[in-house]
């Protein structure tokens, strides 16, 4: 509109209280160039760039013709951080590629969504990012052609964690529209000599709960924020890795990643060893010389770097704690190492998760023992063979969409179809879970599917030919099993970790929606006895 001033997206941190001014909350201080900002309490930082040219011209120039070059060509990426204090803290505006001077534990990580749950107007969200934990962490970005509540975006709210959350704010003088993870990206017409109100606004909600009456859930995952219990679960990762006790430890990227200019993963002082294409616990302690030194401030101080497959060069670095996933107890509370934070697991959740896991029925056959370090598909014929069950181990069936799954790993001619995981194995629990239920929807939906199966057990045993129905199959006539494979001494059901018991319910109650029976079985891994 003529006369108002343009909108811009601004995208602020909230410097924590332990961070003593500017140049503290930065790397490497004193290779940027500082400058006072007049009549605000604040300063700008920018580090010089030097202009170079992209990878592409490099890759293009020998296929020109004549005396045509692109050599000219230069890229430059400028950035800036403007850190005013206001609110009794001190705020950093990051401009252009500022935000990559803020030192990673300088800033509050939850700012942005704090700010933004407490104000947005939750009947217009436009998208949601979201974290699912296992032991693969999915991450999940959802937008909306027109904003709506977030019924609409089929969160799963025992399972997702929200990471971001953008939507207008119901208060107009808040922004245009606002987008809150770690930091806030706020879409204004603020000016500069504006952002100090505006910074106190910010901050008032960031300490709300104004969250509470749309987004409540939220709390069954709260963050800790007691530095002695922080560090005492620290000091317990620190002892698991220490001991190399690493089954229940992984290592996952804590943001999205652009996995198609992605080349793979490395580590602090693995830069000639071979790129990973995913992050992973032991590939790191590789590279650690002595692991009975390794600490917690080891663990911030190294790096694990994204790199990119168009220039070599890194995309993303994170500290390797950021990057480690893993579950720890402490006076019967659980707690969750995830992207950096501890989170507590809320009692009544936790309970109502494992209750919910103890009361799945036990299958009702008797499953073979598992020898020591057993594959799994020496362990499925071990099992069809010792139950008269079909191995359906590695027989892919064509989907409608054209995708190939598993039916299962083990049919019966009870109708039983049993999928079969190895504890710790690199085909996770995630995928166990996943195929279950993607595998029964086909069967109970897709026709075309039914006459795959059927074709497939036909080919594989003729005894087997009218197990598979042609029709829907009747309510509570198939029975799907996940049986698991572990070595764990874990006092849980299957030995998972919480969140696979999160997993393992909605498995179930998605599987008893379609009219399917569901049971688990738990196959102890045999482990040589210790010597003498």
């Amino acid at each position: 509109m003529e006369g108002q001033d343009p909108l811009r997206s601004l995208s602020i941190f909230l410097l924590k209280e332990t961070v003593e001014g500017p140049r503290n909350a930065v790397r490497d201080s004193e290779a940027l160039a500082w400058y006072d900002v007049r009549d605000l309490d604040g300063v700008v930082a920018t580090r010089p760039t030097t202009p170079t040219p992209p990878w592409w011209v490099e890759y293009l120039t020998p296929h020109l013709g004549g005396a045509e070059t692109l050599e000219g060509l230069r890229n430059a990426s400028a950035g800036a951080l403007l850190v005013l204090r206001a609110a009794g803290r001190h705020f950093a505006f990051a401009f252009g590629q500022g935000r990559h001077l803020l030192d990673t534990e300088s800033h509050e990580q939850d700012f942005g969504l704090r700010v933004v749950l407490n104000t947005v107007d939750a009947d217009q969200l436009k998208r949601i990012d979201s974290r699912t934990f296992d032991e693969l962490t999915l991450h999940t970005r959802r937008d909306l052609s027109q904003g709506s509540s977030l019924s609409a975006f089929g969160l799963d709210v025992t399972r997702d964690l929200l990471r971001a959350v953008t939507g207008p704010p119901r208060d107009p003088a808040v922004g245009h529209r606002a987008s809150g993870a770690d930091a806030l990206s706020l879409l204004t017409r603020a000016q500069v000599g504006e952002l100090p109100a505006l910074c106190e606004r910010l901050f008032a909600a960031y300490g709300g709960d104004d969250y509470k009456e749309r987004f409540g859930w939220i709390d069954q995952l709260r963050r800790v924020r007691d530095a002695e219990l922080v560090e005492r679960l620290d000091d317990q990762l620190v002892e698991r890795i220490r001991t190399e006790e690493l089954v229940e430890i992984h290592l996952a990227p804590p943001e999205p990643m652009p996995w198609d200019r992605l080349e793979g993963f490395t580590y602090s002082r693995h830069h000639d060893e071979p790129l990973d294409p995913d992050p992973r616990i032991t590939s790191y302690l590789e590279g650690v010389r002595s692991i009975d030194e390794l600490d917690v401030n080891r663990l911030k101080r190294d790096r694990v770097t994204a790199i990119s497959s168009e220039t070599q060069l890194p995309l993303e670095a994170w500290q390797v704690y950021r990057c480690v996933v893993y579950e720890a107890r402490e006076d019967d509370l659980l707690f969750a190492l995830v992207a950096g934070q501890w989170y507590e697991v809320s009692a009544s959740f936790a309970d109502e998760v494992i209750r919910f896991a103890e009361s799945v029925p036990e299958l009702g056959l008797a499953m073979p023992e598992a020898a020591e370090a057993i594959r799994e598909d020496e362990y499925n014929r071990q099992a069809a063979e010792a139950l008269g069950a079909l191995s359906m181990d590695t027989k892919l069936i064509r989907t409608p969409t054209g995708d190939r799954i598993e039916l299962c790993d083990l049919l019966t001619r009870e109708r039983k179809l049993l999928h079969v995981k190895k504890r710790g194995s690199s085909s996770t629990l995630s995928h166990l879970f996943s195929q279950g239920v993607v595998s029964a929807e086909l069967l109970a939906r897709e026709e075309a599917f039914r006459t795959a199966v059927r074709s497939t057990v036909a080919e594989l045993d003729d005894d087997f030919a009218d197990v598979v129905p042609d029709s829907r199959p009747e309510r509570d006539a198939w029975e799907v099993s996940f049986v698991v494979l572990t070595r764990s001494q874990r006092e849980t059901p299957l030995t998972l970790p919480f969140f696979s018991l999160v997993n393992l319910r909605s498995a179930v109650l998605r599987l008893q929606d379609l009219g399917y029976r569901v049971s688990v079985s738990k196959v102890k891994e045999a482990m040589s006895a210790p010597d003498g």
